[in-house]
């Protein structure tokens, strides 16, 4: 069957398998044949439309079945398993109203807590070093609108002296 070809030459995970495997015997059942020949887009475009029609998540039909199926048939389609790849322009879309309606950063109330909190007493059992990242990255973060992972993954080189005062410089690309 292409569907474990596909497995083993991507050496997908076992949590993979587990998840996208119900997907395709799903698939098969509704199209009537294991021929993944034979699957057309039209095909994916109803199963997508079902799956929408059964409640399920958009982003669930995005990420999971639609995303699976096209890691499968662009494979199929580069390894010349298969001669189309009908998967390539199968979409679903998710409305950005949820992401419009989360706030971005604190208000100022938030922001007055945790700044505070960070002036506090510290717990006497934890190191100094400990004691000055629970003071200082807070401060760091508010101040320069880094993330917390950016400022706590500084090394001593990435601070540096400009214009008489100091300042540090954060490449992604390190990958810290």
């Amino acid at each position: 069957m292409l569907w474990a070809e596909f497995a083993e030459a991507k050496e997908l995970a076992a949590a993979t398998r587990k998840k996208w495997e119900p997907y395709f015997r799903q698939l098969i059942k509704r199209i009537g044949t294991d021929d993944m020949s034979s699957v057309t887009e039209q095909h994916l475009l109803d199963w997508r439309d079902a799956l929408l029609a059964s409640k399920a998540s958009r982003r669930n039909v995005k990420f999971g079945y639609i995303a699976a199926a096209r890691a499968f048939f662009r494979w199929a389609k580069n390894e010349k398993k298969l001669a189309t790849n009908p998967a390539a322009e199968v979409v679903v879309t998710i409305s950005d109203k949820k992401n419009k309606k989360n706030k971005v950063g604190f208000d100022h109330r938030e922001a007055h807590i945790i700044l505070a909190a960070a002036l506090g007493p510290q717990n006497a059992r934890m190191t100094e070093e400990n004691k000055a990242a629970r003071k200082w990255v807070p401060w760091l973060c508010a101040y320069t609108g880094a993330r917390v992972n950016e400022i706590t993954q500084l090394r001593a080189c990435d601070v540096v002296e400009k214009d008489g005062s100091r300042a540090f410089t954060s490449d992604p690309r390190q990958g810290r």
